[in-house]
């Protein structure tokens, strides 16, 4: 069975670069779930969340991460952010990754209602040429 490695990179540094895990604790739209070795090949889109995993000296380790993927394959999980941050534990975590949430409410409602406002000014510019029509 393979072994299960483990690298963390934002989009501008790799923070753990392939160590050897036990197991890796994430949360992607669907809820929580776990990776050991031996597990199929996985995707998935996680959540702004705290990711832990159990290094092979029994030691836990956490990173809050915003805009991630997670990708296992052949026993090498890689997840890829836009935010991550390293930390002892995960309660010192929760602030940013609640900040990140919200975050991504807002950007995703700002952009909805860019979406409404663009469609509301073609509807009206539309009413506007069939009347002169």
């Amino acid at each position: 069975m393979t072994d299960l490695r483990l690298t963390l990179a934002s989009t501008d540094r790799v923070l753990v670069d392939a160590i050897q895990v036990i197991q890796i604790y994430a949360e992607d739209g669907s809820g929580k779930f776990s990776l050991a070795r031996g597990h199929a090949d996985f995707f998935a889109l996680l959540e702004p969340s705290v990711l832990s995993w159990r290094e092979i000296n029994g030691r836990q380790c956490f990173a809050a991460v915003n805009d991630a993927i997670l990708y296992l394959e052949s026993g090498h999980v890689q997840v890829l952010a836009r935010e991550i941050v390293l930390g002892d534990h995960p309660h010192d975590l929760l602030g940013g990754v609640i900040s990140a949430r919200l975050r991504n409410q807002a950007e995703a409602e700002k952009a909805a209602r860019a979406t409404l406002a663009m469609e509301d000014a073609v509807r009206r510019r539309m009413h506007t040429l069939a009347r002169h029509s």
